[in-house]
């Protein structure tokens, strides 16, 4: 059965390749087949296996960015024209901007697509599922009683469970709607003053949020952690001596080589929400839902902004954060820069050069891997460059999940917490940021259920740990534009 399931999903992933190479040929006008056969496609059969795809959902979107993309090229090619005949573009430039909206909906779609085929079905691995479930908590459960100085015993499938039903009437009805049973089947784990371990569906369901808010966690590094910091070894400097020479040649000693200690620590996030005590005995509410969704909200926007321009004081430093240097003068701990060309912005004539200059400023052994981020303000910018042969540098990219396009043949993701175009702003980001930054994450999220001081609503107090940095001052690069 397991083997069957492999190779299904082995069929899905490369029929995802496959749709995708069709569809760019496709936008290229040159169709690989018929368009009567592709649209048949349409109607094959749900696969029954974890990750199922609809075609005809697929080839909809496809066609549908396609499409949007073909309409705004043309668009953008009409507004140049004017400008060269010195018309006025006002209503040009207003088609375009509603053509972004159509372009971002349609990645979006695509993007959506690709995420339902990664997403778990519950089917007969439901059992294994459930044991790595179990086998997780017991693990942060473990860690967060050593840290209060607690013994802990891992629970069994059915302790767990009473856990759950445990800590869904706590959210509802406080300690004094518990029985002596069912205090001692929530009080696992519990780290910091009265805070109890959040269940795995209510964890996960905070960590899917943001992830879906904040791009940082896409596409850099994230490593959770047992202890208060993390810690990475750098070397900096140091050769190995090497030299020509015959038999009798003396070797050169090599130079000591240098070390650089970086510390990652988690700084705290906390956030509170306060629900009517009449609210929370409501039983068709769904409590958990809900503060899922607001905490998750709330967490992802203070984080994707600390991210980017974070300090470092209890919580993450930003990628912004650091010292700048043009790249001509790089040095370790700095993040090395090139000049956009123009005053606030791009270059008035040939833009996208200094797009191809931050491309390979960067070492060729980080490009592999390597993406742009930038909001979708000065991705609308970018969309309108061409290059000396009058082709666009932007593209669709299909079923790629996590991006925005292609740009000079990599990955665009876009992040709205990455500053406009402007004097002085570094706008646009290229690099392998598995590489370039680190997410810390120390596990396990407590929540804190206040039913007297702000009566009557009841406040719930949610604590996360995260922080974060550059670990690789090597395998990322900026674009700043000139004051």
């Amino acid at each position: 059965m397991k083997s069957n399931l492999n190779m299904q999903r082995k069929l899905t992933i490369g029929l995802i390749a496959l749709l995708s190479i069709f569809a760019i040929f496709a936008l290229m006008g040159h169709p690989l087949i018929p368009h009567d056969v592709f649209a048949s496609l349409g109607t094959a059969g749900m696969m029954p296996f974890a990750g199922e795809i609809d075609l005809k959902g697929v080839k909809e979107a496809l066609e549908k960015q396609g499409g949007a993309w073909e309409e705004y090229k043309k668009t953008n090619d009409a507004r140049l024209k004017a400008i060269e005949e010195g018309k006025g573009t006002a209503d040009l430039e207003a088609k375009l901007a509603e053509m972004e909206k159509d372009l971002k909906q349609a990645g979006d779609e695509l993007k959506e697509i690709a995420l339902k085929s990664k997403r778990p079905q519950l089917s007969s691995e439901g059992e294994q599922k459930a044991a790595a479930v179990l086998k997780a908590f017991n693990a942060k459960g473990l860690a967060a009683a050593i840290e209060a100085g607690k013994s802990f015993a891992p629970l069994s499938a059915d302790g767990y469970a009473e856990y759950k039903a445990a800590m869904s009437q706590y959210i509802r009805q406080d300690l004094k709607g518990l029985s002596a049973e069912q205090l001692k089947a929530i009080n696992v784990g519990n780290a910091g003053q009265g805070g109890f371990l959040v269940g795995e569906e209510m964890e996960a369901g905070i960590d899917r949020v943001i992830g879906s808010y904040s791009s940082m966690r896409q596409i850099a590094t994230v490593r959770s952690i047992g202890q208060a910091s993390y810690k990475k070894l750098v070397k900096v400097t140091g050769t190995s001596g090497a030299k020509r020479g015959g038999e009798n040649t003396t070797p050169t000693n090599g130079n000591s080589p240098s070390w650089v200690e970086l510390e990652f620590k988690a700084g705290t996030y906390i956030s509170e929400q306060r629900i009517t005590s009449e609210a929370l005995e409501d039983a068709v509410q769904d409590v958990e839902s809900d503060l899922q969704d607001e905490i998750g909200m709330e967490f992802a926007e203070m984080e994707g902004s600390d991210f980017i321009d974070g300090d470092g004081i209890n919580g993450p430093r930003g990628l912004l954060a650091y010292g700048m240097v043009e790249n001509d003068g790089w040095e370790w701990g700095k993040v090395g820069y090139v000049k956009s060309g123009g005053a606030a912005a791009f270059a008035a004539t040939n833009p996208s050069d200094r797009l191809i200059d931050l491309q390979h400023s960067l070492k060729r052994q980080f490009r592999a891997n390597a993406v742009w981020t930038m909001n979708d303000a000065t991705l609308a910018a970018i969309r309108k460059f061409k290059d000396g042969n009058g082709i666009y540098l932007w593209a669709p990219s299909g079923l790629l999940n996590g991006v925005a396009g292609q740009l000079l043949g990599h990955g665009v993701v876009t992040d709205d917490f990455m500053p406009d175009l402007g004097a002085n702003t570094f706008p646009v980001a290229f690099g392998d940021f598995k590489r370039a930054y680190y997410v810390i994450d120390r596990k396990g999220i407590a929540v804190l259920r206040d039913a007297a001081s702000a009566f009557p609503h009841v406040r719930f107090l949610a604590r996360k740990r995260v922080g974060g940095g550059i670990a690789n001052f090597q395998a990322v690069k900026l674009l700043k534009c000139e004051a």
